[in-house]
């Protein structure tokens, strides 16, 4: 029965991933961009960055919503700045010192990649299990932008969710 179950959900998530390249899937999963109007406080903000209205790379929406059960906040930013900076700045230094913890890098993949990359971090807020992810992403030309989305969810339930 589990290896069904895990069948089914491979198959629907490469649906997914298929159809995001006609706009189909965001049809399907809609928007999770802009549900809060400023960044957190206790989120340091890239001081070359501005709000910005932008979806959320639906392989990246798909993710969390399968991490928090569809529940979480999502802001966007760009920057002209380079992505590999954006990455330094969210070290595991800066966001210790504001109470949130991370694996040994914080962020996942090459730091120096003109690409982007991916910083998740955690943190306990009294029963709560907080999960944020800032997802850095290097526009496609003629843009020379960096788009910076900022994710964070209460994952105490999915936490505890035992798994088939």
């Amino acid at each position: 029965m589990g290896n069904i179950s895990r069948t089914l959900k491979f198959i629907a998530i490469t649906c997914m991933l298929m159809l995001s390249g006609c706009g189909a899937a965001r049809s399907l999963i809609g928007t999770a961009t802009g549900t809060v109007a400023t960044l957190w406080p206790d989120v340091p903000a890239f001081a070359a960055a501005t709000k910005a209205d932008l979806g959320l790379p639906v392989p990246v929406q798909l993710l969390l919503q399968s991490a928090t059960g569809g529940r979480f906040d999502v802001i966007a930013f760009t920057t002209p700045r380079p992505p590999p900076e954006i990455v330094a700045f969210y070290s595991v230094d800066r966001m210790k010192t504001l109470g949130w913890a991370a694996n040994s890098t914080g962020c996942i993949g090459d730091k120096n990649s003109p690409d982007g990359g991916i910083c998740v971090f955690s943190r306990k807020e009294g029963v709560k299990d907080i999960t944020l992810a800032i997802v850095i992403s290097k526009d496609d030309p003629p843009s020379r932008n960096t788009s910076i989305y900022y994710a964070r969810a209460d994952t105490t339930l999915a936490l505890a969710t035992p798994k088939p």
